[in-house]
């Protein structure tokens, strides 16, 4: 199955219009707090440039009319990179998957709110206050990549850009009912991107559907997007055990329904045990304690403003955590992706929930190891792990799945992914949040 990746039917393709309606948009949806900064002057002017060169560059000028939330982990040029906290260093140029967008036609509208410094995942923040999910604002909206997330979500910017070290995409994106692309370690430049552990970080898009995290993949990284092929007759391994199956009722219902979808669309559905994934998750979490201030200790000493509860809790945790525990857990890493390989010679990609329920709410008291519980082994190992919204809880919330294969198997999992969505409307359910028309969700939903 071959899939033109081209803008979606009935959206404008002006960048100017774009970006006007997604300003509307973002006013109407403020109470959301998706956004710390919006540079709407910038953005009428760079859409302004946008539409004089897209008439020279022709169909070759591929994001022309896409409009983009950015994490404010991510540096934007001439705006402060704040990291969700009183920081105010203001950014010299983009970071390097930025500028790749901007040359393609994108237009970044602001940077998103998320979990102050990326620690935490929850969309909770002290000092900038907390981003809410726009299926129901009681709910938790995930993070670290809040915003990214709740700006797709809510249809105000077609695209997000995220980190993730531990499920800062994917987590978000679960809540949200998005879809999210955490791709192999180090496939994406990480330059102008403020790092939590090098080992762990990849920095990824937020998008509607598969087919736009691969366009804006492709062009994050350099290439020229193409028709994404879905070949068929994929081995999809099902993650079983007992710490898989520690889900929510709704959630494994929806999870069998993608694979049976999957497997009715011409692949092999198959029972798949992933080796050690309980110490690898802890371990996961030893090394980005570490690498958080070891790698990183002078950011803290120049940071002058007191950082919150959270981050400090967090900074002590990393400056206690000793060096031979978190050598022994990069020894593990080496060890254990030589089990995962036996695993991938037996299967093209592992399904699994990406969180164990729908949104909690806001008011309850969860911790970082539950709502990471099924994404932070993946970021040990620097496999690529495709996020999208599979289903919706008794209360309407969104269910996501989540698909990871082998480092670089990115376009056959996007290539999935798309197939899937061609399948399903999930992923084009949108809440209604008062930031768009009913006019327009059809639209968009065309």
């Amino acid at each position: 199955m071959a899939v033109d990746l081209q803008p979606t039917p009935g959206r404008p393709t002006g960048a100017v219009e774009a970006v006007e309606r997604t300003l509307d948009r973002a006013a109407a949806g403020v109470a959301l707090n998706a956004f710390i900064t919006l540079a709407p002057e910038r953005a009428r002017d760079a859409a302004r440039a946008v539409d004089g060169a897209a008439a020279a560059r022709g169909p070759g000028f591929h994001l022309a009319g896409w409009t983009i939330a950015v994490k404010d982990l991510i540096d934007s040029a001439r705006l402060v990179t704040a990291a969700g906290s009183s920081r105010t260093t203001v950014a010299r140029r983009d970071a390097v998957v930025l500028r790749n967008l901007r040359q393609a036609g994108a237009v970044p509208i602001g940077k998103a709110n998320m979990d102050e410094w990326g620690l935490g995942v929850s969309g909770r923040n002290e000092a900038w206050g907390d981003c809410l999910n726009p299926w129901r604002r009681d709910r938790l909206a995930g993070g670290s990549s809040s915003g990214s997330a709740v700006a797709v979500a809510a249809g105000i910017t077609r695209l997000g850009l995220g980190t993730d070290t531990a499920g800062s995409l994917r987590i978000p994106a679960s809540f949200c009912g998005v879809t999210a692309l955490k791709p192999t370690h180090g496939r994406l430049d990480g330059s102008g991107v403020l790092g939590l552990a090098p080992t762990l970080d990849a920095v990824g898009p937020i998008a509607r559907s598969a087919a736009d995290c691969a366009t804006a993949f492709a062009v994050m990284s350099g290439s020229r997007p193409g028709a994404l092929a879905d070949e068929g007759g994929r081995r999809i391994g099902v993650a079983r055990g007992s710490y898989w199956q520690a889900v929510d009722v709704e959630v494994g219902q929806s999870l069998e329904a993608v694979a049976r979808r999957l497997e009715r669309a011409g692949h092999k559905v198959l029972e798949v045990d992933v080796p050690a994934i309980a110490e690898a998750t802890r371990l996961a979490g030893v090394v980005l304690l570490y690498e958080l201030v070891h790698r990183h200790g002078d950011r803290w000493a120049r940071h002058a403003s007191p950082v919150g509860r959270r981050v400090r809790r967090q900074l002590e945790q990393g400056a206690a955590t000793p060096r031979p525990e978190y050598a022994a857990a990069l020894r593990f890493r080496d060890g254990w992706l030589a089990q995962l390989a036996e695993v991938f010679e037996k299967v093209d990609v592992i399904l699994h929930a990406s969180t164990a329920s729908v949104a909690p709410p806001a008011t309850q008291h969860v911790t970082t190891a539950e709502l990471t519980r099924m994404c932070a082994a993946w970021n040990l190992a620097g496999m690529p792990v495709l996020a999208v919204p599979c289903g919706a809880g008794n209360d309407g919330l969104p269910i996501g799945a989540s698909l990871v294969g082998p480092a670089g198997a990115e376009r056959m999992m996007l290539g999935l992914g798309t197939t899937y969505q061609s399948l399903t409307d999930w992923h084009l359910r949108r809440p209604d949040t008062g930031s768009t028309s009913k006019r327009e969700r059809m639209e968009d939903q065309a």
